[in-house]
């Protein structure tokens, strides 16, 4: 008969030896409530882990067993964002600068800070452009004058301020 240990979490490397791992690692309900413990706090995989005194391998193993398990321990990753966003609408009451900006930041098309850039600058490039293409092509009529006016006269209305 086999003698049960009396302290949670991992075993040494002497008592794996006598009885081997999988009599000791055993899902207990004070190592589900452990990582339950961790997660709920935002803990990796890795800390909860550590905080239970279980493998990661041993964590896995569980969770790839009892995928019930897995979905409370997703759960309950989740509630840490859940009491902050709690945190942030209590704030939003009795804050209407706060609540701007979460406006802002939720729903920037409609709230955010907007900049309009025009730029006479591009437009005189683009003029600038078209006549080069004009020179270039033949049969265009005469490349310094386009319609009756020159292209000092065009250049003085299309620089850029």
């Amino acid at each position: 008969m086999k003698k049960k240990r009396d302290k949670p979490g991992r075993p040494s490397n002497k008592e794996l030896s006598k009885t081997g791992p999988k009599s000791l690692w055993k899902q207990t309900p004070a190592l589900i409530t452990k990582l339950e413990t961790a997660f709920a706090i935002d803990c990796s995989v890795v800390e909860a882990c550590a905080f239970a005194d279980i493998s990661q391998q041993t964590y896995y193993r569980w969770v790839k067993d009892n995928p019930e398990l897995s979905e409370r321990f997703d759960r309950l990753k989740h509630s840490p964002i859940l009491r902050a966003k709690d945190s942030v609408f209590q704030a939003l009451k009795g804050n209407p600068e706060l609540a701007f900006k979460y406006l802002k930041s939720r729903l920037p098309k409609e709230f955010a800070d907007t900049l309009q850039i025009e730029s006479k600058s591009l437009h005189y490039h683009i003029v600038q452009l078209i006549q080069d293409i004009n020179k270039k092509e033949p049969g265009k009529g005469d490349p310094e004058k386009t319609e009756g006016v020159s292209n000092d006269a065009k250049s003085e209305d299309n620089k850029p301020d």
